[in-house]
């Protein structure tokens, strides 16, 4: 259906979808801390710094339907998206652990529950675009934005009283940004559309190698649209125009860009444009040297565009590119050789901090943002009281002295092959518990409140 319609007066000052997005995240939900829980590490005490669990797991034992799940993030509005297996879907929780569908807010997670496909990484960016990998080769999106705000409308046309009709995405673009702060330029009439308007509401293809567009564009960059297989994403940093894809198939950390695919008229009469994308950079290709990939798996970027991935192949676990500052073997102990075994994500916190999901260690380390080792996450510390044996050699023979002593050991007896990790604005750290089928999370003790309200 098409229609010709007047524009209100209050849609003259054109009003962007990444500046609306970006104040929306900043206004985002805000929830109540978890009560302070119980730590399996009977061997805590005071003075001590570690990482304490935090009560209750979302398991099944407490009501929770989790199924082998991959990946967690933290949304820009403090929701938790995690992965499920079966049935395929994401589950979406607020910070109290309470599992959303709607809320207050406009918010529909609906389309997310019912996924048609198993979901392996996702990534939210500053413009609530949710991204998905599946294991195939394609690239999904969902743009939660859209659903708060709603839309009723694909512009097709815009008639100005300079520029006469424009159908042109980008050029629109430049008009809107040319003009959009002043008021000597006015439209005059839209063209509008609702067909294809469900598509764009729902989990919707953001690249798509089985298309010939998009499968030349992945030939450009010498991958084979049939064998390409993403299997991790990232948004870029705030504000970017791009995220990053792992291609495991073809060894490659790729840079897609985002690229106008319609605008649409919102039920608030705002003008929101939605994208697709395209490759436009290969960042990162195949090889075992620092910056190379070798069988990539979760990424992630910090504040300051610097990219992180993990990795199983040889030979280091963890690689950064760009940013600040990279790493460097012998220096950085983030970098130290057979430190991981088979890494499958690794995660930023807003002060720099690095974790890691060092899956095959059943446990997560966490390093400073220089790369040097901080704590784990997710171990049980266990304190044994013990006598050693001191020897010294002297004038008459040997002596030997009894020395009493307490030595820490650490014993990954509480995750199973943990493939995702992330952190929120409080410092909570969630973790994809996916041999256990739950969320975990932890807290630094020393971040703890202990006053607890009378």
């Amino acid at each position: 259906m098409h229609s010709l319609q007047r524009i209100p007066t209050h849609v003259l000052t054109f009003i962007f979808a990444g500046l609306l997005m970006l104040l929306l995240a900043s206004c985002g939900t805000k929830w109540d801390l978890p009560t302070t829980g119980n730590s399996d590490d009977n061997t805590f005490g005071a003075g001590d710094t570690t990482y304490i669990r935090i009560s209750p797991d979302w398991s099944d034992a407490n009501g929770y339907a989790f199924s082998h799940p991959r990946d967690v993030i933290v949304g820009r509005d403090g929701y938790i998206f995690v992965t499920n297996h079966l049935p395929p879907g994401i589950q979406v929780l607020n910070g109290a652990g309470s599992v959303m569908t709607t809320d207050a807010y406009g918010n529909d997670f609906t389309p997310l529950s019912e996924l048609s496909r198993t979901p392996y990484a996702i990534s939210q960016d500053s413009r609530l675009n949710l991204f998905i990998t599946d294991s195939t080769n394609q690239v999904w999106v969902w743009n939660q934005y859209a659903q708060i705000v709603g839309i009723k409308a694909l512009i097709t046309a815009i008639q100005f009283d300079t520029d006469g009709w424009v159908s042109d995405l980008d050029s629109l673009a430049d008009i809107f940004t040319a003009y959009g702060t002043a008021t000597g330029q006015h439209m005059d009439s839209i063209v509008t559309t609702t067909t294809g308007l469900d598509e764009w509401l729902g989990v919707r293809p953001f690249w798509d190698g089985n298309s010939t567009a998009d499968s030349l564009n992945a030939a450009h960059y010498y991958l084979g649209a049939d064998t390409t297989r993403f299997v991790s994403v990232t948004a870029g940093p705030d504000g970017s125009d791009f995220c990053y894809v792992a291609d495991a198939a073809s060894d490659a950390i790729l840079r897609m860009s985002y690229h106008r695919a319609a605008l649409a008229l919102t039920h608030e009469d705002q003008l929101l444009f939605l994208y697709r994308g395209k490759i436009s950079a290969r960042t990162a290709s195949h090889g075992t040297g620092n910056g190379t990939v070798n069988d990539p798996k979760g990424m992630t970027v910090d504040a300051e565009g610097g990219l992180y991935y993990a990795q199983w192949g040889e030979i280091f676990g963890v690689h950064k590119i760009g940013g600040s500052s990279v790493f460097d073997l012998g220096v950085n102990p983030i970098m130290d050789l057979n430190r991981f075994a088979r890494p499958s994500d690794v995660a930023v916190d807003a002060v720099g901090n690095i974790y890691v999901a060092d899956t095959d260690h059943h446990q997560i380390q966490q390093f400073t943002r220089n790369g040097n080792f901080g704590y784990y996450v997710g171990v049980s510390k266990v304190r044994i009281d013990t006598t050693l044996i001191d020897s010294a050699l002297s004038d008459t023979g040997w002596v030997y002295t009894e020395i009493d002593t307490i030595v820490e050991k650490y014993s990954a007896d509480i995750l199973n092959q943990p493939r995702g990790v992330a952190v929120d604005a409080n410092g909570v750290v969630y973790i994809a518990d996916t041999g256990n089928d739950r969320i975990m999370r932890f807290k630094l003790s020393t971040d703890f409140d202990y006053d607890q309200p009378e």
